[in-house]
């Protein structure tokens, strides 16, 4: 390796193979344009020669565009001669280069695995510590490179989490870009929430023959609660999440409704925690108390037997 001053026309930025060895996404990054400008190239590339005395980009993709823009005619670069690194070697140094230096964000791990798997690089221990995942998420992480590139560019900025990411990617391109604009813009449901959306989503285009989850969300008030400007996100979640589930189970939606409104109304006791088995299946009610003596739970059970028209109301809408 030398370390020389080369024309930046006789780097290969674009066109096929350029970006053998790049793990960097977006390649264009005003920040580090910003700093060049600022600053100038205070770290110089990495570069391998080609054929034609031309230049790969091992590492230093964004600093060489930005200078190009800025009018940069020549750049100083540790240049690789021709055979004197092969391929694996160069792409496991872009690798180790840009974790080490500035961290590696989704979209370029995702990248990394793909192009040392292509290259029957061994992702092993030392490159999962490397590229900081474990090892049974490398599947997933390899899935992000099917988003299109708005989502994508929203994983590497962080307005999409990598785990929102990886619950869109099991999703058609079509249902993926909805809920993609949705959870990044509209809303911002924990992962949890995200699979509850996707699955009552998921559902409801069976039931309502729609090829989408567009068709599902223009039903049912869905659109308003999206649209509504005086809901938070927080509220948006909740309000989407109960609207969902109304629409996927109507007459448990409806049980609960009313299970809810008698207990409210049946005035027990505070220390009694009174419950249904989910989606009522089965018919029993559930009764829990908290009693530090035997006299409060005579106190507890006396109060229950007072209210017995109003228990035997909630057991008659379970076994309904």
């Amino acid at each position: 390796m030398k370390y020389i001053e080369i024309s930046i026309k006789d780097i290969l930025l674009t066109g096929k193979g350029f970006d053998d060895h790049l793990v960097s996404f977006p390649l264009d990054n005003p920040a580090v344009a910003a700093s060049v400008r600022k600053l100038g190239i205070i770290n110089p590339p990495v570069l391998i020669t080609t054929a034609g005395q031309k230049y790969k980009v091992i590492c230093g993709y964004k600093k060489i565009l930005a200078g190009r823009k800025l009018g940069m005619k020549n750049i100083a670069a540790k240049v690789f001669d021709r055979g004197e690194i092969d391929g694996r070697t160069a792409l496991l140094t872009a690798v180790t280069e840009n974790a080490v230096s500035r961290g590696l964000n989704a979209v370029e791990i995702a990248l990394a695995v793909n192009k040392l798997q292509k290259l029957s690089v061994p992702i092993d221990e030392t490159v999962l510590k490397l590229l900081n995942i474990p090892r049974h998420l490398v599947v997933a992480y390899t899935g992000l490179l099917a988003l299109d590139t708005p989502l994508k560019k929203a994983v590497a900025a962080g307005a999409l989490t990598p785990a929102h990411a990886f619950l869109l990617e099991k999703l058609d391109p079509e249902d993926r870009r909805t809920l993609g604009g949705l959870f990044i813009r509209t809303m911002r449901p924990n992962v949890n929430e995200a699979k509850e959306i996707i699955r009552y989503l998921d559902d409801l285009k069976i039931r309502f023959s729609k090829d989408n989850m567009r068709g599902v969300l223009d039903r049912g008030g869905l659109r308003q609660i999206i649209a509504d400007k005086k809901l938070n996100p927080r509220e948006k979640v909740d309000r989407l999440r109960g609207a969902l589930k109304t629409l996927r189970y109507p007459l448990i939606t409806e049980k609960e409704d009313c299970f809810r409104q008698k207990l409210k109304n049946a005035g027990l006791p505070h220390s009694v925690l009174v419950s249904h088995s989910k989606y009522f299946e089965g018919n029993e009610l559930k009764i829990d108390c908290t009693v530090r003596s035997f006299e409060e739970l005579k106190h507890i059970l006396a109060a229950l037997s007072e209210k017995e028209g109003a228990v035997r109301d909630l057991l008659r809408i379970i076994k309904e």
